[in-house]
């Protein structure tokens, strides 16, 4: 596509704010929860609200990539906004829990067309040199709504109700889709349109299945897990099924005339290592995002919006770092770019997996600070970089394989902090009971009660608690530590690959 063509300023507002509000959705509900769960009822179905969102999100992201590949980006995006805006409603219709975590599953359908296909207009509007710039920018989407969900979460849920937490973004999927319609110029696939439905079928069956023992299984707390045990029959059926559903799902996409998933782009070894990229550093990074406010928040003993706000700096440092990536793109070798962001996230959770309870609130700060470079020049580069070394009929795709990829690792990885942080609180909890009997009732239950209150408990029994919980985070760092070196080594067999700016109206894939 020419940019010229195309109305930039509608286009790039319409996709930032369906990336920003897809966004916040996530963050948002989880403020919320306790309270719609004392509105509708259902405790044991705490976690599906989420895990829902996330499962078909992450199912539905190579289908939609692939179906705009077929038939055009901006028909596609809009059919997405338009799930996705239905399942707002009827997320805030519903009067019923089971019904609320089936309105969120149609959300998670929307959103799984929204962000994939916005990096891929980006990617067809745009020269390599400015995508990445602007992908780099719209990376930081995702971080404003981290920060910025926890608080407004609170203040529609206090203000008006837990309802308007998905009214509120009836307004602004219809502006977005709006937006896009009037200023992308559509453009068809190359493809035969002809949809592989076995290979969709059999690819979201499998990887639900496979993400499930993810939600099932995590440790005791039961607000974010139903507490199964990763040996138990149940969650072993489900993932060994899950795995066998995925290799008919390759066989079918061996034979399909038009695969929901092409195998032949991966036998571009540059696409193979992106996506492996994507799946550890998915893997590692989202632990910061998960794990740090609330370091902050139990340790340094500030408020919610508080620890939400420290990551701040993460969000300018991807921005920036991103914009800065984006202008070297077509400059230097790619590998020594990707090479440059890892290293710095590998410094930066190195840095946090040495914290303990004297470490100030603005050192950690810094090191945020190190981690969201690191981001930056990741998330943005790794879409440019994708759609180089790809034929511009798998632009959909492709572009989407990144995504899923990174939302897989992310879930899986997700899911191994939290177990490794609820082990290690658990079992330490159990040896501070075992030195104060005494004070057993009291310790018992709810870690976060006794960080933040004490429970009338006294301050040096408190301050074992507090000790062991920083030595878990500490644990749960070194491993994101250890994700992102994994990513690190991988992107050094990229090569010396460089990324040329392509002649007006062209898109070459790089040599």
């Amino acid at each position: 596509m020419d940019e010229k063509k195309h109305h930039v300023t509608f286009v790039l507002i319409g996709l930032f704010v369906g990336l920003l509000f897809t966004s916040l959705d996530q963050t948002v509900v989880s403020t919320a929860m306790p309270t719609i769960i004392s509105d509708l009822g259902g405790m044991s179905f705490y976690s599906w609200v989420t895990a829902v969102y996330m499962l078909t999100e992450t199912a539905g992201i190579p289908i939609f990539g692939k179906l705009a590949d077929l038939y055009g980006r901006k028909k596609i995006y809009m059919i997405g906004m338009g799930i996705f805006v239905l399942g707002s409603v009827l997320c805030g219709l519903s009067t019923h829990i089971l019904f609320l975590i089936f309105a969120r599953g149609l959300q998670g359908i929307g959103a799984a067309a929204i962000w994939p296909l916005a990096m891929t207009i980006i990617g067809d509007v745009f020269p390599p040199e400015k995508s990445a710039k602007i992908q780099g920018i719209f990376g930081g989407a995702f971080i404003i709504s981290s920060i910025a969900g926890p608080a407004l979460g609170g203040i529609l849920t206090e203000s008006l109700s837990w309802h308007w937490i998905f009214f509120i973004n009836i307004p602004f999927g219809i502006v977005s889709a709006f937006l896009l319609w009037k200023g992308l110029v559509e453009q068809k696939g190359e493809g035969n349109q002809s949809v592989d439905w076995a290979g969709a079928v059999t690819l979201t069956a499998g990887i639900i299945l496979v993400l499930l023992p993810t939600v099932l299984t995590g440790g005791e707390d039961q607000s974010v897990s139903a507490g199964y045990d990763w040996s138990s029959p149940l969650v072993l059926l489900l993932l060994f099924g899950g795995l066998a559903i995925l290799a008919i799902f390759i066989w079918v996409e061996m034979k399909a005339e038009e695969p929901v998933l092409p195998l032949r782009i991966f036998g571009n070894q540059t696409v193979t290592l992106i996506c492996i990229i994507s799946f550890f550093s998915g893997m590692g990074m989202f632990g910061a995002i998960t794990f740090i406010p609330l370091y902050i928040q139990y340790v340094q003993h500030t408020s919610a919006s508080i620890a939400g706000y420290a990551l701040t700096p993460m969000m300018f440092g991807a921005i920036i770092a991103g914009s800065i990536g984006g202008f070297l793109i077509t400059r230097i070798p790619y590998r020594t770019l990707l090479v440059t962001g890892l290293l710095f996230m590998s410094l930066g959770f190195y840095l946090m997996s040495t914290v303990n309870t004297n470490t100030s609130l603005w050192t950690i700060i810094c090191y945020v600070l190190l981690i969201g470079m690191g981001m930056g020049i990741l998330m943005s580069n790794l879409t440019t970089i994708m759609q180089a070394v790809v034929d511009k009929k798998h632009f959909g795709v492709a572009t989407s394989s990144i995504n899923f990829f990174r939302s897989i690792g992310a879930t899986i990885g997700t899911s191994i902090l939290g177990a490794v942080l609820n082990h290690q609180v658990s079992t330490g909890l159990g040896n501070v009971i075992r030195e104060n009997p005494a004070y057993q009732s009291r310790l018992q239950g709810n870690i976060q009660e006794i960080l933040r209150y004490g429970k009338d408990i006294p301050t040096d029994v408190v301050d074992q608690v507090v000790s062991l919980f920083v030595h878990s985070v500490q644990s749960v760092f070194l491993i994101s530590l250890v994700m992102i070196v994994i990513t690190l080594i991988v992107s050094l067999f990229l090569g010396k690959g460089k990324i040329r700016d392509p002649q007006p109206e062209t898109n070459h894939p790089a040599e």
